[in-house]
């Protein structure tokens, strides 16, 4: 009888795991069935042939915070249980963070792959090809893939203290927006790793991130790539070098701050 051998699923991290999981059982993330997704994470942990030593870490620490959750709900006390809901909540929010993150993401290469797709007619010029509406030369010179990249080794490379399900509702994305327009505002242009590295936080990283993808989403940031392989983030193209007419004079007060 001949071997069955079965192409196993490759997971940037936990989260991804988790969303994939959800996808497959066709769940709504806000109901997240924390006892049938543990048993299937566990699972699938198990399929993995190899896993990336700098990230085990990890997926372990998740697949043991699913399991005291599911314990908790389905066992404990009713008080015992309220903080299992809180931590179950948390982990809902986070879940959802990266999907957006994800879908952006997708968006982003997209619109890349729509733009590197395009060819200007001979003897034409870029004014009479492209309607002056049209925003999709935002990336330059660069894949979304180097993007993610840096993102992924700036969120692992941060410190952040355990358990590692992070509170993203500190800062509004907003926030984040105001301060990346007050850099492009004041040094015309960034480099992507600093800017979205600079607070090494986990928190801050996402927020940033996320901030960067809604700006692209609504143009208000040109993205490129120098021939050292650097990211750098400027404003649109088609504003010249203001960055956005609702750029902060000055950085945004933090919401946490004393």
């Amino acid at each position: 009888m001949s071997e069955v051998r079965v192409q196993t699923q490759v997971y940037t991290g936990p989260l991804d795991l988790l969303l994939y999981l959800c996808r497959r059982a066709e769940v709504d993330i806000y109901d997240l069935p924390v006892a049938e997704i543990a048993e299937q994470y566990i699972v699938e942990l198990e399929k993995m042939e190899t896993i990336d030593l700098e990230y085990a870490g990890e997926f372990l620490s998740m697949a043991a915070t699913l399991l005291k959750l599911k314990s908790e709900l389905v066992l404990a006390r009713s008080e015992e249980r309220k903080g299992a809901e809180d931590e179950r909540a948390r982990l809902v929010r986070q879940l959802l963070e990266y999907k957006r993150i994800r879908d952006m993401a997708t968006l982003l290469g997209e619109r890349y792959d729509n733009q590197a797709r395009r060819h200007g007619r001979p003897g034409g010029t870029l004014q009479a090809d492209v309607p002056e509406t049209d925003n999709d030369t935002f990336l330059e010179d660069f894949s979304v893939v180097d993007l993610y990249r840096v993102f992924h080794r700036l969120y692992g490379e941060v410190a952040a203290p355990r358990p590692h399900l992070i509170d993203l509702t500190e800062k509004p994305v907003r926030y984040y927006i105001d301060l990346i327009l007050a850099q492009l505002k004041e040094h015309g242009k960034v480099d992507f790793e600093a800017l979205v590295g600079a607070r090494k936080d986990k928190s801050d990283v996402i927020g940033n991130f996320l901030a960067l993808l809604e700006m692209v989403k609504q143009h208000e940031i040109s993205i490129e790539q120098n021939d050292a392989g650097e990211i750098l983030i400027g404003p649109p193209i088609d504003y010249g070098e203001e960055p956005s007419e609702r750029a902060p004079s000055a950085p945004p007060e933090d919401p946490n701050a004393d």
